[in-house]
């Protein structure tokens, strides 16, 4: 097995241009790769797994494209109603408690908890 030698490989905007233009057309990759490979006068290899990369920079652009426009489809037919919410204080001696949609505590912790009280320097939660 010989040695070979590690080749940095730049690629331009021109360059990722020619890329996206010959994915876009629908050649396969490895021939893409051989092609642009001798037009720049360097190893398949790194040309290869770079239009894998700009291959799927692009198919994740076009599914965020696909996921925007899906999504303000909803917004537009959407009939949105405003919920009133149901914050509930009562102040003890020992801390004002919450409840209501105040226990609604989205995302940090693992579930809902049944009480919330809010002390001066901490606030405890109990399920």
């Amino acid at each position: 097995m010989k040695n070979q030698k590690k080749t940095y490989v730049e690629y331009t905007n021109r360059r990722v241009n020619q890329i996206k233009k010959g994915l876009r057309t629908g050649t396969p990759r490895l021939e893409l790769a051989r092609s642009l490979s001798k037009e720049w006068d360097v190893r398949v290899n790194p040309v290869y797994q770079k239009i894998h990369k700009v291959a799927s920079e692009m198919k994740a652009y076009k599914a965020k494209q696909k996921l925007e426009r899906e999504n303000r489809k909803k917004i537009v037919k959407g009939n949105f109603v405003r919920k009133e919410s149901t914050i509930n204080l009562t102040e003890n001696t020992k801390g004002i408690e919450l409840s209501g949609d105040a226990l609604r505590v989205y995302n940090k912790l693992k579930k809902e908890p049944s009480k919330i009280v809010l002390h001066e320097d901490h606030v405890r939660y109990y399920f």
